[in-house]
């Protein structure tokens, strides 16, 4: 579901059965729908966040419901590109049951923080996961209209996270990110760190769509963009509990339409963990930094703007854009994340812009720097 960095990338780990998101996308712009879709049934699989078993579920879910993505078009994607490494959920406590060394598993994922999980998850070694798998996210979610407006909107979306032969995929906010290195658990091992890499494309709009505030409507729409570029990340397994996992990733991506011509990166960190056998959650971290040519795109008045809408004039900088995080929950329908089938997922994110995204007009007198994203879904993992 994924492509990007995540900052909401995917640089997931693989050590287990259970793929997860391939890294949180970070709050970026996903647009109001298909960002919010994709909420935490696959987001909690997946950048934020981000993974398998509850990670690729969670992920596409949180994805679809909004959250996994923050900013854009009426949506401040929460998911970070960071993504989040998530534990093999199957893994069993001895060597001597390891599951097949050609088992990958996809465990980046967007994620932040998580409860504490000690208990082995049992059963068979067989996952829904082994192979080539697909989970598909469907929701909606409240998110602002506008980067710095103060009213959220409803909107729907979907995210999807997955494997086809070598290659992990995961869909973010409304683009993807695939990524192309091939870790594998050895027999008998279970990597403690894996690496995630892969290319990123992303849809992405800015005061494109319904803007209810007339200041800021006067100041006239702006064209929606694609982003493409490089997304990766580094998650480091069984920290506290034998299935949990800390990721650190980035996307770097650049316009390609020659609409915005500017360049944003979007790191992010996650911690991921199962807190039950049906249950994951995801806690993450995440921050955009843009440059001159994105920051004045976005959020400049010009003089005749101004003339028109009644807002002062600014000349906007890049830097820090903004810096957030979010949390993703996901619950198995049946309690049993190894199995498939459907889930139900949840979230919220929240991101402070700060720079030029904070001191234009647009937000500092008839908005708001505070950007908060609520969304949930269901998921279906086969």
């Amino acid at each position: 579901m994924t492509a990007t960095l995540a900052p909401s990338t995917h640089a997931a780990a693989r050590s287990g059965k259970l793929p997860a998101p391939l890294s949180p996308g970070r709050a970026r712009r996903g647009r109001k729908g298909l960002l919010l879709v994709a909420l935490t049934g696959v987001a909690l699989g997946a950048a934020l966040g981000a993974g398998p078993g509850m990670s690729a579920r969670a992920w596409a879910g949180a994805d679809a419901a909004g959250i996994a993505q923050p900013g854009g078009d009426d949506t401040l994607a929460l998911a970070s590109t960071t993504p989040i490494v998530t534990g093999d959920l199957t893994q069993p406590r001895h060597a001597s049951q390891t599951a097949d060394p050609a088992t990958r598993n996809l465990a980046a994922v967007p994620q932040r923080g998580g409860l504490l999980f000690s208990a082995p998850f049992g059963g068979s070694d067989h996952t829904v996961f082994d192979g080539n798998f697909l989970v598909v996210a469907a929701g909606g979610g409240f998110t602002p209209q506008y980067d710095g407006a103060k009213k959220l909107s409803l909107t729907p979306g979907i995210g999807l996270i997955g494997r086809l032969g070598p290659f992990n995929f995961s869909s973010r906010g409304a683009g993807l990110a695939i990524d192309i290195i091939p870790d594998r658990a050895s027999a008998g091992h279970q990597r403690k760190v894996t690496f995630a890499l892969g290319p990123v494309i992303k849809y992405d709009a800015n005061r494109s769509g319904k803007v209810d505030n007339p200041q800021v409507a006067a100041l006239g729409r702006l064209r929606p963009w694609f982003e493409a570029g490089v997304t990766g990340a580094i998650a480091v397994h069984k920290l506290i509990t034998p299935y949990d996992s800390l990721s650190f990733g980035s996307d770097i991506r650049w316009d390609i339409t020659g609409r915005m011509k500017g360049q944003i990166i979007s790191p992010s960190v996650s911690y991921f963990t199962p807190v039950g056998k049906g249950t994951v959650a995801s806690v993450s971290a995440f921050g955009d930094i843009v440059d001159d040519t994105y920051a004045r795109y976005n959020y400049t008045i010009t003089p005749l703007q101004a003339a028109a809408s009644g807002l002062p004039a600014y000349q906007a900088h890049g830097g820090l854009r903004s810096y957030g995080a979010q949390l993703i929950v996901a619950h198995d329908l049946n309690n049993n994340l190894k199995d498939g089938g459907f889930s139900v997922v949840a979230g919220l994110s929240y991101a402070r812009l700060t720079g030029s995204a904070a001191a234009t007009p647009i937000t500092s007198l008839v908005g708001t720097a505070n950007q908060w994203t609520f969304g949930a879904g269901i998921a279906y993992a086969f």
